[in-house]
């Protein structure tokens, strides 16, 4: 792992890519959508407990990604952001993500204020969008270069690009806090049984829309359990 003194200096060194595209439908995509498997949904009964990163190493992974140039994430900004984290999948998109975090997790702030080791969260579109902050109006996204690779970007050059507006930061991901040290954080999500529901059928209502319906019938299911408690 790269010394924290270390990691800033290579961090400041980035230099941001102009963005190219004008959202995540130059993909082909709807917009970020997050899986919301069977084990996915398992955690709306907390049966698990992910090993959090603390906020260095998240930004490190996520730097990680960039040098390596790691494939896949066209349309998956929310799971690029909570895989930063490495908390695992809960809400299904980056707009869901950052309503999820509540007041307490939400810090609304301008661009250039943007903080370094957090998420942070456009409005825009059906699903909004996630980057990864560097700090000084820098970031890590996905969908900026027309690839399905991490890029250096201004949050700035998105909100010019693609029409979105960013909100701010969430210290909060998928109801996971990453530490500044290292420690065992657990889940600080209140998940009421109506949001639960709302989630799952507005992701088999995708599902549906999307022609998989393998998936729906699979979400239909856990909705079906959820009712009946």
């Amino acid at each position: 792992m790269t010394k924290p003194d270390e990691l800033d200096d290579e961090l400041d060194q980035l230099e941001p890519e102009a963005v190219t595209t004008k959202g995540p439908k130059d993909a082909g995509l709807d917009g970020d959508q997050d899986e919301l498997d069977d084990q996915a949904l398992s955690l709306f009964a907390k049966t698990t407990q992910p090993q959090i990163r603390t906020r260095k190493a998240a930004t490190e992974w996520g730097r990680d990604q960039l040098t390596s140039k790691s494939t896949g994430w066209s349309g998956l900004c929310w799971k690029f952001a909570r895989s930063c984290v490495n908390a695992p999948a809960l809400a299904p998109s980056a707009i869901a993500g950052w309503h999820m975090a509540g007041p307490e997790g939400q810090h609304r702030c301008k661009p250039d204020a943007a903080p370094r080791g957090y998420a942070g969260l456009f409005s825009g579109g059906e699903f909004g969008h996630a980057v990864w902050l560097l700090g000084g109006d820098r970031c890590l996204s996905n969908d900026t270069r027309g690839d399905t690779q991490i890029h250096v970007a201004t949050i700035t050059g998105i909100e010019k690009a693609w029409g979105y507006k960013f909100l701010g930061y969430v210290t909060k991901v998928n109801g996971y806090d990453a530490p500044v040290v290292a420690k065992a954080p657990r889940p600080s999500w209140r998940l009421s049984r109506k949001w639960k529901l709302a989630q799952l059928r507005a992701a088999r209502d995708q599902a549906r829309s999307s022609g998989n319906l393998v998936r729906a019938k699979r979400l239909q299911r856990w909705i079906n359990q959820l009712v009946e408690r």
